[in-house]
């Protein structure tokens, strides 16, 4: 999230995060810093971004266990507020 339009203020966080590919960006950019998206069932980087699904799908796990939203196997899987 090192772009030059990053929000500085609560009110400019509100704004940019209420895009979902500004919020959905800034996520994987936390959970993958290297930029590698990775299976949290089997760590293969294999793995699709299904834009219609907004889910990731992993070719070696298969499609209905291997599908996952970014906040999978993380602390924010349980968080009662919708992010995305």
């Amino acid at each position: 999230m090192a772009s030059t339009s990053a929000p500085k203020t609560l009110r400019e966080a509100i704004l940019f995060f209420a895009d979902y590919e500004n919020c959905r960006k800034a996520v994987e950019a936390i959970r993958w810093p290297d930029g590698v998206v990775t299976c949290p069932t089997c760590g293969s980087d294999n793995v699709t971004y299904l834009s219609t699904q907004r889910r990731f799908k992993c070719s070696f796990v298969g499609f209905l266990t291997g599908s996952m939203g970014i906040f999978v196997k993380i602390l924010l899987e349980a968080v009662p507020i919708a992010l995305l």
